[in-house]
Order: structure tokens, then C-alpha cells, then sequence
């Protein structure tokens, strides 16, 4: 397993974490996130809690991800990066792993792309701790050397009331271009 799966996989566990999101108030103003060091915005529910964690791969190679995410309503949102330096990173490997690790089940796949470069889109079905069903829509983006992971979470439940707040979140996410 390389890298770029490993990460994949502690993001998609650090959502699962995260666990199922608390009830807030909602909230009509999303909070502008803006990382400079991250090379992104993105607008979140309410101000996202944001961590940094160096995880080993089977390579034993050491990977440094940072994380932002927020929940509202029973719904998680995240952006994860890393830095892909000296690896290839898969599409189909980074799916498979996140499929893998929370013994979820694809509903859907699809090749997307942002200001030129490439993407995919995956939507899996997972049961959590809780044994509620719950729906993981994840967005990988390669930009340069760097990957991105847009993921929300949510009841499976809830799935036709979270579609506007996903749309919202999912749209608002722009990187900088790498110079």
C-alpha cells in the first residue's frame, strides 16, 4: 500500500472518528476558510477544527496530512491534504482503501476535474459505530504534487435534506494553483 492510500485511509478514519456529528443549530452564514499554507478556501458550516498528524504507511514512509472539518445537523464536513513527494498516487487505490477501511460499499464513481486538474468522485455506503447507515461523498483532487480530499458524511437518513449543504460545500472548494 503506498502513501497516497494510507492517507486516504487515516482521513476517511479521522472522519469515522469524528464520529456521528452533533446536533448544532443551524446556521444560515457558512464561516470562509481560508489555509495558506494548505493553498485552499472553502466554506464551512461554522469555524472548522483543525489538526495536523504525521501517520506511517505499510512503507513504513512517514506521511504528514492536515485536516480541517466542522459538523452541523448530523452531517461532517472535511478537507484533507497531503504532499505526494517522490510517489505515485492512484485514484483507484485511494477508492479502494477508503472502501476497505470502513467496510463501506461503492454506490457511485465519477472522473470530475477542477480549474484543469484531474479528480474523482466516489459516494460510499457505511454503517457506523452507532450502526446508523451513512453515506461518505469524497472528492480526491491531484494538484501538482499535492492531494486534496473533500469528503462529507452524512445519515443516509438525511441524504435529499444534506443535498444543498453538499452542493454548497463541495462548490466552494478552490485551491491556488501550484507556481
Amino acid at each position: 500500500m503506498n502513501k497516497a492510500k494510507a492517507t486516504a485511509l487515516v482521513l476517511m478514519t479521522a472522519v469515522l472518528a469524528f464520529g456521528a456529528p452533533q446536533q448544532q443549530q443551524q446556521k444560515t452564514d457558512w464561516v470562509k476558510y481560508v489555509s495558506a499554507e494548505g493553498r485552499y478556501s472553502v466554506l464551512f458550516p461554522n469555524q472548522p477544527e483543525v489538526s495536523t498528524q504525521e501517520t506511517t504507511a505499510s512503507t513504513n514512509e512517514k506521511v504528514t496530512q492536515h485536516l480541517a472539518a466542522s459538523s452541523d445537523q448530523g452531517t461532517a464536513y472535511l478537507i484533507g491534504y497531503f504532499d505526494k513527494t517522490g510517489m505515485t498516487f492512484s485514484f483507484d487505490k485511494a477508492r479502494d482503501g477508503m472502501i476497505s477501511k470502513i467496510k463501506g460499499t461503492l454506490l457511485a464513481e465519477k472522473e470530475i476535474s477542477l480549474g484543469g486538474y484531474p479528480g474523482r468522485e466516489v459516494k460510499v455506503a457505511a454503517t457506523g459505530s452507532d450502526d446508523a447507515e451513512y453515506i461518505a461523498l469524497a472528492r480526491y483532487y491531484v494538484v501538482g504534487d499535492r492531494i486534496y480530499v473533500v469528503e462529507v458524511v452524512f445519515p443516509k437518513a438525511s441524504e435529499r435534506a444534506t443535498t444543498e449543504k453538499v452542493a454548497k460545500f463541495f462548490d466552494s472548494f478552490t485551491f491556488v494553483k501550484p507556481k
